[in-house]
């Protein structure tokens, strides 16, 4: 119980979600066995920074929600990107939102192959259908993400 507390005072203070995880898979035997399993643990932490309003803007329950402007952008140190891509829109019953930055997009045009991958089981409920992510070879084995999109609907 002693992890729980720490992750959720962690996730209070800000402390990015996978730093927090990154503690979880180096826990010892004991700890390990009465330990939550990682799915409990990430609502655990983002129960914690909603309450604590650490998360400042509300996940959407619907579709029909404009992407707030500090979104959009990436700030670097030295220079900023745009971040989103694509957004068909909020009154789209088939809306599609892609995110990714230009440079992203340059270093995937460039690869020598391109990978893509689909999920169902890491979409908000009630919002989006489907995570659909495209990948660039970075490196020998080494595949990096360059592009998301969510899908609201199977068929587009």
């Amino acid at each position: 119980m002693k992890f729980i507390h720490s992750a959720k005072k962690q996730a209070i203070e800000n402390v990015p979600v996978r730093n927090i995880m990154a503690q979880y898979s180096s826990l010892s035997q004991e700890s390990f066995a009465v330990a939550p399993n990682q799915n409990t643990l990430r609502k655990v932490i983002s129960n914690a920074k909603t309450k604590s309003g650490a998360i400042q803007i509300p996940f959407p329950k619907s579709l029909s929600f404009d992407i707030p402007e500090q979104f959009t952008t990436l700030q670097f140190i030295n220079k900023t990107e745009t971040f989103n891509l694509i957004d068909t829109g909020k009154g789209d019953p088939k809306r599609i939102i892609g995110f990714t930055t230009p440079t992203l997009l340059k270093l995937l045009s460039q690869s020598s192959s391109v990978h893509c991958d689909g999920t169902f089981a890491s979409v908000p409920q009630n919002t989006f259908y489907q995570i659909y992510s495209l990948h660039f070879k970075l490196a020998e084995d080494v595949l990096a993400p360059a592009v998301f999109f969510s899908f609201l609907t199977r068929h587009l």
